[in-house]
């Protein structure tokens, strides 16, 4: 750009910076935000989830990715904006999730207008992240919370209170 500040306004204003953040999903709390993610319609956000925990790629690279197939049991993953390709090992539990979703796909009652992995199902479009995030913060509440069973004293998904300070970013830690 044109024009550059001479000094930075923070300097030396001795402001503390904020303690590191590390927080680290379970394998039950991958399980119960994914079951709450499906049980609530809304199981592009799981599959988002798994993709997240498997690559290690930031939200907006994951909802940018393509997949174009295995290799050499490797999964290769474009990424849509950059063309970079990360290349994963394939792993069962995301296999699934993307075998699940291409089944979705088929069934959707319009057309799927983009390549991506995640996509809004409700659309058929890549997802914003502010929407995305929108729908993540509804699953992680209902499994903060646990879904009950109707009319009986059983959990579809058991309350799951650690997830309560995650965040999706938290998928990379």
């Amino acid at each position: 750009p044109g024009w550059r500040l001479r000094l930075n306004p923070c300097h030396e204003l001795k402001l503390r910076s904020p303690e590191p953040r590390v927080f680290v999903w379970t394998e039950t709390m991958i399980a119960r935000f994914v079951a709450a993610a499906d049980y609530l319609g809304l199981s592009e956000i799981g599959d988002c989830t798994y993709l997240g925990v498997f690559t290690g790629q930031r939200l907006a690279d994951r909802l940018e990715l393509v997949d174009n197939g295995l290799i050499a049991g490797a999964r290769h993953f474009r990424q849509n904006k950059t063309g970079a390709v990360v290349m994963i090992p394939e792993m069962a539990e995301l296999a699934e999730r993307l075998r699940a979703a291409r089944e979705r796909r088929a069934g959707l009652p319009h057309k799927v207008l983009d390549n991506t992995i995640i996509i809004n199902e409700a659309s058929g479009r890549s997802f914003l992240p502010r929407h995305y995030n929108t729908l993540f913060n509804r699953v992680k509440a209902a499994a903060v919370a646990g879904i009950p069973a109707p009319g009986t004293n059983e959990w579809i998904v058991p309350p799951c209170p650690e997830l309560a300070e995650a965040r999706d970013q938290d998928l990379r830690d």
